[in-house]
């Protein structure tokens, strides 16, 4: 077998790129994520606790994962401005009190293909 050879582009990336490593953000930087994503972050415009807490748990603090739940929630338009409380958080889902926590897909993978 002949041994691989990396062209000099490839060999020259290897030298100069960057790694960058994500880790997992703690709650308090998934409450400033959403409110980046919801574009609410220089309004003075909190978000619910609940809301935060299900988000953060579902997405295990992955910010891409918590994009994806955002973008997901706000395409079924599950995501709503409370004036009373000037927070943003999920919707009543109808007359039967159904929860919008309980809705958010546990898997991600059902998330991301919901």
């Amino acid at each position: 077998r002949h041994e691989h050879i990396l062209p000099p582009s490839a060999s020259n990336l290897m030298v100069t790129a960057m790694q960058v490593e994500l880790t997992p953000f703690e709650k308090l930087e998934t409450d400033i994520y959403l409110k980046f994503l919801l574009g609410i972050q220089d309004k003075n415009i909190g978000i619910d606790e609940k809301m935060l807490d299900a988000i953060h748990d579902r997405a295990n603090g992955c910010p891409l994962f918590i994009e994806y739940i955002v973008s997901w929630a706000l395409d079924k338009n599950m995501i709503e401005y409370a004036d009373a409380d000037r927070k943003m958080n999920f919707k009543q889902l109808n007359d039967d009190s159904d929860d919008a926590v309980a809705v958010i897909p546990r898997e991600l993978s059902n998330t991301v293909l919901a």
